[in-house]
């Protein structure tokens, strides 16, 4: 996953590699949002939850 910020000269980039392996693409959605949420410095805690569930 890349998460990119910035314009121009000040663009920066931030890839992540997943590994181990996840057991479930809900288990790989929540650690890259919790990921995306730590490196924009918001804490989990005051994290949006969806309620809604994908099959």
């Amino acid at each position: 996953m890349s998460i990119r910020s910035g314009r121009g000269s000040a663009t920066s980039d931030r890839v992540l590699r997943f590994h181990p392996i996840f057991d479930s693409r809900d288990a790989a959605e929540r650690y890259a949002t919790a990921q995306g949420l730590a490196w924009i410095g918001v804490p989990e805690s005051r994290a949006p939850h969806s309620s809604t569930t994908r099959e």
